[in-house]
């Protein structure tokens, strides 16, 4: 019995060629990344309290503005050593 013979052709061989470059591609940009995300440790628990805002009823969180801030520059600075812009990560 005579092995089977694939046949490759010029669509299949496209396809193959685009997998192969956006797998590459999509790894280099997950490389270039040398951010390291560090949670900042909260200098207060939060506080969880039931509340209404802009007419929607439900759990808030409570946080000193110290601890707020220093979430919201981490989230950001993560955004951003990620490739994101400035206008991406609300970083202006």
């Amino acid at each position: 019995m005579k092995p089977h013979a694939v046949r490759w052709n010029g669509k299949r061989m496209l396809l193959v060629g685009l997998v192969a470059v956006l797998t590459y591609a999509c790894s280099l940009v997950q490389a270039q990344s040398a951010y390291r995300v560090r949670i900042p440790l909260l200098q207060a628990a939060p506080a969880h309290v039931n509340c209404v805002t802009n007419e929607i009823r439900g759990e808030c969180t409570l946080l000193l503005r110290s601890d707020y801030e220093a979430l919201v520059r981490e989230l950001k600075a993560a955004c951003l050593g990620n490739g994101q812009t400035v206008a991406d990560c609300q970083a202006e």
